[in-house]
């Protein structure tokens, strides 16, 4: 039975700061700290900090680096919200406008 309440215990306490994270990044990145928000990021982590990241490079000038970030979001399972977020990031970078709106469209499309 500790086992069970320790795993519950410790499920909570990640997807606390998992949220908690996400939540800091997008104050950092409100409060112009653009290259913490950039540090913060990890590939695999949550995608809501690689989103703001990506945004991040995008204020810093360093658009290669936007469009490699929003890569990682869109390589993600196209089952996966975040995957039509990141493509759309990047054909909007690439001047692909009409793309970015598709695929924006399809994101807002999974959440119906």
């Amino acid at each position: 039975m500790k086992k069970i309440s320790f795993t519950i215990l410790l499920t909570f306490t990640a997807a606390t700061a998992f949220a908690q994270n996400a939540s800091q990044v997008q104050k950092l990145f409100e409060a112009g700290q653009y290259q913490r928000v950039v540090e913060s990021a990890q590939p695999g982590g949550d995608p809501a900090v690689l989103y703001t990241a990506a945004q991040s490079h995008q204020k810093l000038g360093e658009n290669d680096r936007a469009i490699e970030t929003y890569g990682a979001l869109a390589s993600r399972d196209e089952g996966d919200v975040w995957h039509f977020i990141g493509l759309s990031g990047q054909q909007l970078m690439q001047d692909d406008a009409e793309g970015a709106l598709a695929s924006a469209q399809q994101a807002v499309g999974m959440n119906d």
